[in-house]
């Protein structure tokens, strides 16, 4: 396993970045370990450790990997010695509902500084605040804490601030930041947000949750603008399968935007194979269109094998999404939607035609498991299923085309109520390039519903 680490081991401070290198998360799964104990899963990008949140001096880090035969190979270990005026930061990464939150750290002072410590919500507001010149033990009472998404942001004064000093004898000074975040733990039996959701959002991966935060931002205020609140939000470790299928078992629940990592093939152990099967990831696994025990669905009677099939299949709610009049999903993720769309979509993209786009019925039907999965297929129905036909999460993608035409996405269906069709077209040339975008998504059902 090749892994690279950004700046020196033996003097590391604030973020860490850890790569991994010439590696195919399609055959195998990357997990970072750092002193023995999990860290986090790669998700075909890099990996930031918060090393504040450690204590001062000497770690290990290592990679594991897992292949499709379920072997477990570990890469070399690398030693780090790490080096922050803050440090042992601790803290839950979740709140719950109605219950004060605790965390703590040391601080060593630059020149007698002292902290400023703010808790803000993802809507920008400050909901507490406090200082320290030392060590710190802080409790946020119940209640304080209301939304989905918060960050904990500790700054130093600069040296404006603190009057031209705090320069040490290292030759450090202040004015360095450190952020955590705190995201609402799910439970559907206390908390009445949950238990009366209808809406999901779900974001397992931290990379994504902070590239696309302007754009989940912008999905719930359309929630909130078009009567969909309250929303469930599962962040990070939050957005497991389990919290996941129970979310979607809501009824009321119609709504629904997740961002992950994805694909649309799915190597099988024995017979050695790809096979198409739709799927998504959570923080605990991959979660499929359907499985070979749905009966009624493509995936009947092609098994993928144990390490598969006992897991965690979108049809098994089928049922109860056919129940519910109205279904609003957008998967953010690479390869969830049909791989081809109706040529004469792109009659106005002129060179941006896609030439990936070899368009039959039978293949857009083939691979629209996922939208079926949901209950979303005919055209005449008050549903919509959408998605990305393509890669759109990889180093060599930038992401703010994607980011645009999605804040522009839920901007127009939530302040300004208009269609997903219209909504569609008018962000397609919002993104700055009419058809970079809109040759990639797909969708499924009817794009002249608004959602409310």
């Amino acid at each position: 396993i090749d892994v690279n680490i950004y700046g020196d081991a033996n003097l590391v401070s604030n973020v860490l970045t850890v790569t991994l290198n010439d590696v195919s998360d399609e055959n195998d799964t990357y997990y970072l370990m750092m002193d023995g104990q999990y860290f986090g899963r790669f998700f075909g990008g890099d990996i930031a450790i918060p090393t504040y949140e450690y204590c001062n001096g000497q770690h290990e880090i290592k990679v594991a990997g897992v292949d499709i035969d379920s072997v477990v190979f570990v890469g070399p270990a690398i030693n780090i010695t790490v080096n922050n005026r803050l440090s042992c930061l601790m803290g839950s990464e979740t709140y719950e509902y109605n219950q004060a939150y605790r965390f703590a750290g040391f601080y060593e002072p630059s020149g007698g500084s002292t902290l400023s410590l703010e808790i803000k919500d993802w809507n920008d507001n400050v909901v507490w605040t406090n200082s320290s010149s030392g060590n710190f033990n802080f409790e946020v009472p119940a209640g304080v804490l209301q939304e989905a998404y918060n960050e904990l942001i500790i700054q130093e004064p600069t040296e404006a601030e603190s009057g031209g000093g705090g320069v040490e004898e290292s030759g450090e000074s202040g004015d360095e930041d450190w952020t955590k975040e705190i995201t609402k733990k799910f439970d559907a039996i206390n908390d009445p947000n949950d238990a009366n959701a209808r809406s999901l959002l779900v974001s397992p991966v931290e990379a994504f949750t902070a590239g696309r935060k302007g754009v989940w931002e912008e999905y719930l205020r359309a929630c909130k603008k078009r009567g969909r609140s309250p929303t469930i939000c599962l962040f990070g470790g939050q957005a497991t399968r389990e919290n996941i299928k129970k979310a979607l078992s809501n009824s009321g629940v119609t709504l629904v935007y997740i961002i992950s990592d994805g694909n649309r093939d799915v190597y099988r152990i024995w017979p050695l194979s790809k096979i198409h099967r739709t799927f998504f990831s959570t923080s605990d696994g991959p979660y499929f269109s359907c499985l070979s025990r749905n009966a009624d669905s493509p995936a009947a009677g092609e098994p993928l094998g144990k390490k598969f099939e006992n897991g965690y299949s979108i049809w098994d709610l089928r049922s109860s999404f056919h129940q519910r009049e109205k279904m609003y999903v957008f998967i953010d993720a690479c390869k969830n939607g049909t791989s081809v769309m109706a040529p004469f979509l792109y009659d106005n993209c002129g060179n941006s035609t896609p030439p990936d786009n070899d368009y039959s019925e039978d293949e857009y039907e083939r691979t629209a498991d996922m939208a079926m999965a949901f209950d979303i297929y005919d055209p005449l129905e008050y549903k919509i299923y959408m998605s990305w036909r393509v890669v759109v999460f990889a180093t060599n993608i930038p992401m703010a085309p994607y980011n645009n035409f999605l804040q522009q996405l839920w901007y127009k269906v939530g302040k300004q109520g208009k269609s997903f069709g219209t909504a569609i077209s008018e962000a397609a040339s919002y993104s700055g390039d009419t058809c970079q975008v809109f040759v990639r998504l797909s969708w499924v059902g009817n794009t002249d519903i608004i959602l409310y």
